[in-house]
């Protein structure tokens, strides 16, 4: 991973506006563009990595979209100007006070053109997209110079420069932060930045890698404010905040909830940004398909939704949540598998627990289900490749009552008799909830002590899931 970016940070953010206006209610932002013959615009605004429609306007006589609401005011953030048909668009800055405003540009070229009336803050900003521009030229000019068909001199000179436009850009941020200390155009910028990493020279080069990685993730949030209102509808916040759980958190579900609860315990004290990404966080992992990562929404729910950090969410939606939480948290990876008895074709009892393997595959499915028909010949080809090194099969058909005759019609039809097939016509075992048996098929995958491993593997995975449990287990005993 690469912990300093040594390019330029030439995200371009945006074009923004802003407008020192105190005392005024409302909005009323008014636009001219040249280059464009539409009768209408769009403004909209970004909250997380999405876009939304706030408001639209007519062109008048004059040549001007006025978008405005004597009443009620922007929420600050980033806003999207979008022109028809095509959709292009650019993006504008709104502040607190900066909600009354003018501004004109040429709609093919705004990041060139565009210019405010009682904007100091967007001109300065724009000031310094045009540096930061200007600035990505020269870079890339000086990148080509460093490729290995040039001399080592010039390689040496290029990455001098280079460095010298990352000193530059730096300079001018901080600057022009400290000139428009509390705006939303000093937060963006600041927030945008990556901190400073030392080299920890006195470690090798082994270690030295190790604690730049620990250093960087530990002050990952120093340049950006988690409960600055003014950054929750922009992109900088959602996509710093995303590259945090994404990248620099380890995916395994313990790592990515530690993450998670860092995040939002930072967010807390702003109430709209810490219910936004506690909402955001809920639904990602809610709706998951990665192995295990249900474990990151049980531990949302118990560290956020239980202990009463949620009052905004209706009774009966915290009961689901909740409910959805306490079904799901016994059956997470590493959890002791809940013990079931079943009944076999002659009518005899048989217990989960009862099975001795060094792996019982745990699979529920149905007769009348499409995926099982046409996936069942890949489980059974896998149980007799690896049945005699240490895998059975704990086979649950989950037709009921008097459906269960056709649950041995399959099981011959499938060839699946070295299975250990069983039934519960009534669910006097509970399995359907305890197991959570939605859809299937749904395979669970325990070890000799009934431990879950692994779960939800499709069939089309399963062989390939068993075969690296099967040789790690192997590789142990030799």
């Amino acid at each position: 991973m690469k912990l300093i970016n040594r390019a330029l940070v030439f995200s371009l953010l945006s074009l923004f506006l802003s407008l020192t206006s105190f005392g005024q209610k409302g909005y009323e932002i008014k636009v001219k563009l040249s280059n464009y013959s539409q009768e209408k615009l769009i403004l909209g605004f970004q909250l997380g990595d999405k876009s939304y429609i706030k408001d639209s306007a007519m062109v008048d006589k004059n040549g001007w979209f006025t978008f405005e609401n004597k009443e009620t005011s922007l929420d600050p953030g980033v806003y999207i100007v979008l022109m028809k048909p095509d959709n292009q668009y650019f993006q504008i800055l709104i502040d607190d006070n900066d909600q009354h405003f003018s501004f004109e540009a040429d709609g093919k070229e705004p990041l060139k053109t565009l210019k405010t009336k009682g904007s100091n803050q967007n001109n300065q900003f724009y000031e310094y997209l045009r540096f930061l521009d200007k600035k990505r030229v020269d870079a890339e000019g000086l990148k080509k110079l460093t490729g290995p068909e040039n001399s080592e001199s010039v390689k040496k000179k290029a990455e001098d420069e280079l460095e010298k436009i990352n000193k530059d850009v730096r300079k001018y941020q901080d600057e022009l932060c400290l000139k428009n200390q509390n705006t939303l155009m000093a937060a963006l910028i600041k927030g945008s930045q990556d901190i400073e990493v030392p080299e920890f020279k006195n470690l090798p080069d082994s270690l030295n890698k190790i604690a730049r990685y620990y250093y960087f993730k530990n002050h990952y949030f120093d340049n950006i404010e988690l409960t600055n209102k003014k950054l929750l509808k922009t992109n900088v916040l959602f996509q710093k905040v995303d590259y945090y759980v994404q990248k620099l958190c380890v995916q395994h579900p313990d790592t990515i909830s530690a993450g998670v609860n860092r995040i939002l315990n930072l967010m807390h004290p702003n109430e709209d940004i810490f219910k936004f990404y506690l909402i955001h966080f809920l639904n990602y992992y809610a709706k998951s398909n990665i192995v295990g990562f249900d474990a990151v929404y049980v531990n949302i729910v118990e560290n956020f939704y239980a202990k009463g950090l949620a009052p905004w969410t209706e009774k009966d939606q915290l009961d689901k949540i909740m409910k959805e939480a306490r079904q799901l948290k016994p059956i997470l990876i590493g959890k002791q598998a809940p013990n079931i008895k079943m009944f076999k074709e002659d009518g005899s009892t048989i217990s989960l627990y009862d099975v001795q393997s060094d792996f019982v595959i745990l699979l529920f499915w149905n007769p009348d289900c499409g995926h099982c028909k046409k996936e069942m010949p890949q489980v059974v080809s896998m149980e007799k490749k690896y049945k005699d090194r240490g895998v059975k099969i704990f086979s649950v058909c989950t037709a009921l009552r008097d459906k269960v005759s056709t649950c041995w019609d399959f099981v011959k039809e499938k060839e699946m008799q070295d299975f250990l097939n069983v039934v519960d016509p009534d669910v006097s075992s509970g399995y359907y909830s305890m197991y959570k048996v939605q859809q299937t098929p749904m395979t669970f995958i325990l070890d000799r002590n009934k431990k879950i491993i692994s779960k939800r593997i499709s069939p089309e995975q399963l062989e390939e899931v068993m075969d690296h449990f099967v040789t790690e287990k192997e590789r142990e005993m030799k």
